[in-house]
């Protein structure tokens, strides 16, 4: 069997080796020993699972939070870009359109069958995500599930490094965003000299690292999502999701871990959040 495995994670390991060493007896020795690899399997040794299908849930809204975004970032754009990454004949798609314009809903049909399209008026970002949330959870434990916001773009095999990763099962929770906070002291308590402190591994095509919080798109399993529901609801009780810190609840109190790609595949369109490393404008 296959397993996600690493150096690094392997030496950063609860029980070290120089903790193992300070076992002065043969008897200290083995029992140092069980509890080493112990630690390693449940933490470490994860076996590869296999993706049975990607389901994606577009949420998409005319009357979202003001933010300041590039011209290229467009509801037609983004949503243009995502249909290209992730095609209608390899993912299964379902949109959840809240308070759109009639002008919008015409634009979305140029690009998907409206049958695929449900208009609600809810009004709040914590809602819609719950409905699409609810929805996933009736899905197969073996699919993927993707929750995508209408203000995100893509670069090319983005649908392949995604199901790379989660066949690879390194960690709970996938983005494929490595959001510029994390090389900032000054917007994440997490952050010291100006860089996170993580675990770098490599999966398929590309560099993934652990990190300690992501935005409302991310990915995971079906069966992960119904086993957390109770924390995805504690923090979305209000109009506005409380991402971050529901993240970090997530990997402090149920020890899930997420991990993003290096660099990024994907950005949110907030000017000031953009992502490091990709000149999106040409994406």
């Amino acid at each position: 069997m296959e397993h996600a495995f690493d150096l690094n994670v392997y030496m950063k390991s609860n029980l070290s080796f120089k903790k193992l060493m300070m076992f002065n007896t043969p008897h200290k020795m083995m029992v140092g020993l069980h509890l080493l690899f112990a630690n390693l399997r449940r933490n470490h040794f994860r076996p590869r699972r296999k993706v049975n299908r990607i389901v994606l849930y577009y949420r998409i809204c005319d009357h979202g939070y003001p933010k300041e975004k590039p011209s290229y970032i467009t509801k037609e754009h983004c949503l243009s870009n995502a249909l290209r990454e992730f095609p209608l004949d390899k993912v299964e798609w379902h949109i959840l359109a809240d308070n759109i314009f009639d002008e919008t809903f015409q634009m979305m049909k140029k690009y998907v069958p409206s049958d695929v399209i449900q208009r609600v008026t809810v009004g709040n970002g914590a809602d819609t995500f719950r409905m699409v949330y609810e929805d996933a959870m009736k899905q197969e434990d073996d699919v993927l599930v993707y929750f995508l916001e209408d203000d995100y773009l893509h670069i090319p095999g983005s649908l392949d490094y995604l199901r790379e990763a989660a066949e690879c099962n390194y960690t709970d929770y996938l983005t494929l965003y490595d959001h510029p906070d994390k090389y900032s002291n000054l917007t994440n308590p997490y952050v010291t000299h100006e860089g996170e402190s993580s675990v770098v591994y490599w999966c398929g095509h590309r560099h993934w690292k652990e990190t300690n919080s992501t935005t409302m798109t991310f990915a995971a399993f079906a069966d992960v999502l119904r086993k957390d529901k109770n924390v995805f609801w504690n923090w979305t009780k209000d109009r506005h999701p409380w991402d971050f810190i529901m993240f970090t609840d997530l990997r402090k109190m149920s020890g899930r871990r997420l991990s993003c790609p290096i660099p990024s595949c994907s950005t949110h369109g907030e000017t000031q959040f953009l992502a490091n490393g990709v000149n999106w404008e040409t994406i």
